[in-house]
């Protein structure tokens, strides 16, 4: 079971492209069907997957850097944080599941920052996030 994110809607730059943030981190994200009921400014539950991750860009990095640096225009992203083998995830400013069994072979990177690439993300919106007054 992948885990859910609290991502606040920033815009749309296609029809199948929305704009996410997630703990201050903007993400181009590619989404199926963004439906009729996600609206700029929302914030809402949703499932983030990385379609494809370069296994061959891994390496140690900075360690003052965490964060994900858009690739031009593209939804490719260059990923810098500390990664955490054990539950294969990488901070990069909030905690992203990287879940890739082929990662197994990285655990000596347990803890250290490291840089990644990834293809692209994909985006799923589960719910809106209903806010308590």
């Amino acid at each position: 079971m992948r885990k859910k994110y609290k991502a606040q809607i920033i815009g749309f730059d296609t029809d199948d492209v929305v704009i996410i943030s997630i703990e201050g981190i903007i993400l181009y994200c590619f989404c199926f069907d963004v439906g009729d009921d996600v609206h700029i400014g929302e914030t809402w539950f949703v499932d983030l997957e990385i379609l494809d991750m370069d296994l061959d860009s891994i390496e140690e990095s900075n360690p003052e850097n965490k964060c994900a640096i858009r690739v031009n225009d593209s939804l490719t992203y260059l990923l810098q944080g500390i990664y955490y083998a054990d539950i294969q995830s990488i901070d990069i400013g909030f905690l992203l599941d990287l879940s890739c069994d082929a990662l197994y072979d990285y655990g000596y990177l347990d803890r250290k920052n490291i840089s990644v690439t990834v293809t692209r993300f994909d985006v799923e919106f589960i719910e809106p996030v209903v806010s308590e007054k």
